[in-house]
């Protein structure tokens, strides 16, 4: 059995993403996707006693586990040998690729050129699929995070704060630290700059004065150094840093697709909501878990984004407010339900009992999914653009969010019509007028995310919904990344999407922009 020294993996695991003699390798292993750099010129042992150390597995002769690498097309290669890992490489060098994809898996096939036991060969080429990474820098191991409150840097002192993920945080020792100084850092994880004691990041209190979060008593017990415990409480909950609850978001994204389109007869008994002047919204997502059984933690939501307490204008919604009818799409972390909306002060009223139903998907979220910042920036990011889809013609909007302790519930419109796909499907080519139509409406409801800052990454036939007058609406946001500049250069290079319609750029692990969206739109 082979093993490696903490001092070796610190070697391999320099940060050097300029240096033309590196690697940057992406490996996947259950769920979690780990950054590690490495030699070019590394040998398979090497390799694989870093694999080991970051998957926590045995290496023995032969392994017992089985490591396989992506090509230019998502093609699964078994690398076993040197000379197979030295083609890996030189092919990464070649085309420029971002990082090279590493799959582990912890048993070996039965025959040569079978799956291994519980590999799905879809993993590779899944849509809508986002991995959990983890950086391993000089060795820490590191999560991007958005730290919400005044956090300061270990490198240079600096605030860590601003817009998306700005800084790193270290999973062991919990050390905190700019993207642009991790590569400055040479502490050891675990311990002080003097290597004596283990760290603790530091913060900043209101007049921006550097405090210890914690300290260490004589016999090793923890202790909260500037804050009563009521204090602290009452800080983590105004600052939205209360634990949260639950697992990452497995795979398997889109769960918004209308299979079954209901025909313009059986609508003729259902009357069309109405123009949503304003959503009603969760004011913050991160203030979780938050214990209201009746489901009434919501606000107003105007379409300008203004937020305004619900309760001095009209009774909030919550999940008395509807009436469940059946499901309508399912997936690994959500389900729809096809809703209807029937208002608590007003069910015994003559008039409501006379209206038309009003109905509406009802996306439910459980929370035991939202265990950290990225789980809360996918859903803080799809809530937004919904609420900025709202109104708009060609885009699904929204109703109404509100929560209860174990779940979150998006309130959004019920298309009647179907998707493309059931209609491609059906027809199997559609006439050039209505490709024309459709495609018209397409870019017309992109070029509005666009002019937002939102890039919508998952346009596909199952996304693109036709109403019961033929019209398109664009739905399933989970796959958007918004805050970025229209009119300037800003580029982003989270690899997510669906295969079949991923741009060049994508597939080689190049930033991009928006224009992928419209690579999307011309496949």
């Amino acid at each position: 059995m082979s093993t490696i020294t903490s001092s070796s993996l610190l070697m391999a695991n320099e940060y050097n993403n300029d240096n033309i003699t590196t690697v940057k390798f992406l490996i996947h292993y259950q769920q979690q996707a780990t950054v590690i750099y490495l030699p070019h010129n590394l040998t398979l042992e090497t390799f694989y006693n870093n694999l080991c150390s970051i998957c926590h597995l045995t290496l023995t002769d032969p392994p017992t586990f089985t490591v396989k690498w992506l090509d230019e097309s998502l093609d699964a290669i078994t690398m076993s040998s040197q000379r197979e890992l030295n083609t890996a490489i030189r092919l990464y060098r070649k085309h420029g690729d971002k990082e090279l994809h590493i799959h582990v898996f912890p048993s070996r096939p039965e025959q040569p050129g079978l799956l291994c036991p519980g590999e799905d060969p879809l993993i590779y080429r899944r849509g809508a699929r986002r991995w959990k990474k983890l950086y391993l820098i000089n060795g820490h191991r590191y999560q991007a995070k958005r730290f919400s409150t005044t956090a300061a840097c270990t490198v240079c002192n600096d605030r860590l704060w601003g817009l998306g993920r700005q800084g790193y945080k270290c999973l062991d020792c919990r050390v905190l630290v700019h993207k642009r100084c991790v590569k400055h850092l040479r502490i050891v994880c675990g311990t002080t700059s003097a290597g004596s004691s283990p760290y603790h990041p530091k913060t900043m209190d209101s007049n921006g004065r550097h405090t210890s979060t914690s300290s260490i008593t004589t016999n090793g017990q923890q202790f909260l150094s500037n804050k009563k415990p009521n204090e602290t409480q009452q800080q983590q909950q105004q600052n939205g840093t209360t634990d949260k609850i639950g697992r990452h978001r497995p795979a398997g994204a889109s769960v918004m697709n209308a299979r079954d389109p209901m025909t313009k007869q059986k609508m003729s008994s259902i009357c069309e909501p109405g123009p949503l002047k304003r959503a009603q919204g969760l004011t913050d997502l991160g203030r979780s878990p938050i214990d209201d059984p009746t489901g009434t933690n919501s606000h107003y939501i105007d379409a300008s984004g203004d937020i305004q307490n619900s309760s001095s204008s009209s009774p909030s919604i919550s999940l008395q407010d509807f009436e469940l009818l059946k499901v309508i799409g399912r997936g690994s972390y959500a389900k729809v339900f096809l809703a209807e909306y029937r208002p608590r002060h007003l069910r015994n009223s003559l008039n409501n009992q006379q209206q038309p139903p009003r109905l509406y998907a009802m996306k439910v979220i459980k929370k035991s999914i939202v265990n950290d910042d990225e789980d809360i920036d996918w859903i803080q990011c799809e809530k937004n653009v919904f609420e900025k889809a709202t109104n708009h013609p060609f885009l699904v909007g929204l109703h109404s969010c509100f929560q209860t302790p174990s779940r979150l519930f998006f309130v959004i419109e019920f298309v009647t019509g179907g998707d493309l796909m059931y209609h491609m499907q059906r027809q199997r080519k559609l006439p050039e007028s209505n490709a024309r139509f459709y495609a018209a409406e397409i870019t017309i409801a992109l070029h509005f995310l666009h002019e937002h800052g939102v890039i919508y990454r998952d346009l596909k036939l199952d996304n693109v919904l036709l109403d019961a007058d033929g019209h398109i609406k664009l739905t399933d946001y989970g796959m958007c990344k918004e805050g970025l500049d229209f009119k300037r250069d800003e580029r982003t290079s989270t690899f997510c999407g669906t295969p079949n319609y991923l741009a060049p750029e994508m597939l080689r692990n190049h930033d991009y922009n928006f224009s992928v969206d419209w690579w999307a739109l011309g496949k």
